[in-house]
Order: structure tokens, then C-alpha cells, then sequence
């Protein structure tokens, strides 16, 4: 069985809404990586063909004949590399093909947390679809049958949610839960009826619901939610009022879009069956790439990633 160390050709797929890239590298010498060939073509997620395998099968081929090498053998990858350099070792993948998905944020004021939140999510593949703050949800009583002229009250964005989600934050780790409570409680009562049981088999989805707050205020959001939403609890995004943290919202919304979007890319199931590893976020491989580069170089690393639907920045240090 190989271990990562026995890795010598690797080829990497990235699958965008618009073009995927294929890399082949292999290991030049005894230590030293080196890009062999690469090869860009238009994404095959849409009808007609409706399959994002269809693109890489397209660009491997063609990297057997740039390269002279044989990748595929009966229609799959031939794994392992051979002695006379056919083959390869592993394939590695990331796939942003779905587009971005859309997250409402709910926070106690509109800075601070807010402003902490719409980092996260736009660090993503997601957009922040509505900034709702506490002012807003008391003004806007989803109880009430008032309605201002001209705007949509801000539980109505609830009602067309999926995918997508609600990002609740505010406060810092030990304040104050209560402002958090009232929101919690203001969700709950702007949430649909519960079907009944002969309803729930063709009702969709419970609202995901990712908590970033106050950690104290936990056990009471739980209170509040953890029967009406799929409720779930990361660190928060502002745990001291000089202190951010984003990655654990990040991770709660990349696993969000990896439910309700990747999950349904056609080909998808596909596309797993073929990688050695875990199918990536791009900008999550963006940030292991930038880590890795600044480590070993020691010095401060920036990587971007522009792609159709979304662009991503990542900086890392280069201490360990």
C-alpha cells in the first residue's frame, strides 16, 4: 500500500463553474516537485452533457498526448505509476462548480461581529445575502401583520433559503446573552409552522443554522432553536473585542456548501470515487498551498484565486 512519501506523479483537478484545469506534477530527482504539463478546459457541470468528470476525462486525454504518457487505462486511472513512467500515484481534486451559495446573517449590531461575519462568509463560497441586525428584528416583528411599504421585512428572506443558511453572531466570549436570546427567540417565532407528521416526508429540509456568538449564550440559543433549525455551534468569530477568529465559521459553511451544492453537482459522486483524498474547497487548497509555501520559504506568502463565481484571498505567515 503507498504512503504519501511514495507519491511521485500527482495529477490535481480543479473544477470551477466555468473551466476546469487539470496539473500533472511529478517528482524531478529525489526531493524536488516539478509542473509537468497542464491543461484548461470549458466546465461540463450544465445540460446537455451535465457531468463534471466529462471536462477532466477531456483535459487527461489531452495531457496524454502533450505528454506521451498513458494516464487512463480502460476508462479509469491507472494507478499506480510503472517503472517506465506510466500512470500516475494519486489525483487530488477541488471543486467549486455548484456557485455560490447564499447566507443571511443575523447579529446583534451591525459592526463588530457583523462586520467579522461578512469576512467569513465572503471568504467562501457563499454570499451574505442580508446583513440583519437586533434594531431591524425589533422593528420588524415577525408576529405582527405590519409590513413597511416598499421593503420586505427581513424574516421573508426565510422563506426562500435553500440552499442557504443563517450565520447568527454577536457578542463576545463571557458578555452579555441576552441581546442574543431575544434574536434567538425572534427566529424561532419568524420560522414556518411545524408540519405535521404526515407532512415531514415531503417538507424540505430544516433552516441550517451555524452559531458564531458568545459561547456563553450557547446553551441558550439551543433552548430556542435546537428543535426548529439544524442548529449547529462553531467558535465565535469575535471571541474578544480585539480578537477575530473566522476560520471555524469558514469550515461550518464550507461543510453547508458541501450538502446543499457540491453534493448535487452532477458527476460529483463521480468525482470523489476517483481522488485519493478528500474532494477540496479551492480556497481551502489555496491555504494549505499558501501555509506550505511560506513555511518553507520563511517569509510572508499571499495566493489568490479569481474565479468565475467567487475570488478568494489567503495570506500566511511564514512562522510556524
Amino acid at each position: 500500500m503507498q504512503t504519501e512519501t511514495d507519491f511521485r506523479a500527482i495529477l490535481v483537478a480543479d473544477c470551477g463553474t466555468e473551466y476546469t484545469r487539470i496539473m500533472l506534477v511529478d517528482l524531478v530527482g529525489d526531493d524536488s516537485y516539478r509542473l509537468v504539463a497542464q491543461h484548461e478546459s470549458t466546465s461540463t457541470v450544465a445540460p446537455p452533457l451535465s457531468d463534471v468528470t466529462i471536462a477532466i476525462r477531456d483535459s487527461i486525454l489531452e495531457l496524454e498526448r502533450t505528454t506521451g504518457r498513458q494516464l487512463l487505462q480502460d476508462g479509469h486511472l491507472r494507478i499506480p505509476q510503472s517503472r517506465d513512467g506510466q500512470g500516475l500515484d494519486a489525483f487530488l481534486a477541488t471543486c467549486s462548480a455548484g456557485g455560490s451559495v447564499p447566507i443571511l446573517i443575523l447579529a446583534v449590531t451591525a459592526d463588530i461581529s457583523a462586520e467579522s461575519a461578512q469576512r467569513a462568509v465572503e471568504g467562501t463560497y457563499a454570499v451574505p445575502c442580508r446583513v440583519v441586525t437586533m434594531e431591524q428584528v425589533l422593528r420588524e416583528d415577525p408576529l405582527s401583520s405590519k409590513e413597511d411599504a416598499g421593503r420586505s421585512p427581513w424574516w421573508k428572506a426565510l422563506e426562500g433559503l435553500y440552499p442557504g443558511g443563517v450565520l447568527m453572531v454577536g457578542g463576545v466570549d463571557s458578555g452579555n446573552i441576552a441581546p442574543l436570546r431575544t434574536l434567538a427567540r425572534a427566529l424561532a417565532e419568524a420560522l414556518p409552522p411545524r408540519p405535521a407528521r404526515f407532512e415531514q416526508e415531503v417538507t424540505r429540509l430544516p433552516l441550517v443554522v451555524i452559531y458564531a456568538g458568545n459561547q456563553r449564550a450557547q446553551e441558550s440559543i439551543r433552548e430556542q432553536l435546537a428543535d426548529r433549525v439544524d442548529l449547529r455551534m462553531v467558535d465565535n468569530v469575535r471571541p474578544q473585542l480585539r480578537r477575530e477568529q473566522l476560520l471555524p465559521a469558514r469550515q461550518g459553511i464550507a461543510r453547508l456548501y458541501e450538502e446543499q451544492i457540491l453534493q448535487h453537482v452532477p458527476g460529483y459522486e463521480g468525482l470523489i470515487s476517483w481522488a485519493q483524498g478528500p474532494v477540496q474547497l479551492p480556497y481551502m487548497g489555496l491555504q494549505l498551498a499558501a501555509r506550505f509555501l511560506a513555511m518553507h520559504h520563511q517569509r510572508p506568502v499571499v495566493a489568490l484565486d479569481l474565479g468565475s463565481a467567487a475570488t478568494a484571498a489567503v495570506r500566511a505567515e511564514g512562522e510556524e
